[in-house]
């Protein structure tokens, strides 16, 4: 997880880091979409990047990404 700082708010905004520099969020009522969150737009934005520690259990059958490949 990334988080950003948006409109002088330490951390008013959150994407999910999705592959390396990509991240998944919805800005500003928009639908959602990849970005990459090194870019000049988020990269001076960014206050923290947050990993969870614990073992994911998946549950079910993955099924492959149909979007743009990144």
């Amino acid at each position: 997880m990334a988080v950003f700082r948006v409109d002088d708010r330490e951390h008013s905004h959150v994407g999910l880091i999705v592959a390396r520099g990509q991240m998944l969020h919805a800005w500003r009522g928009t639908k959602s979409c990849l970005e990459r969150f090194d870019s000049r737009l988020w990269r001076p934005r960014l206050t923290a990047v947050m990993r969870h520690a614990a073992p994911v259990r998946l549950i079910g059958s993955a099924t492959p990404f149909a979007g743009r490949r990144v």
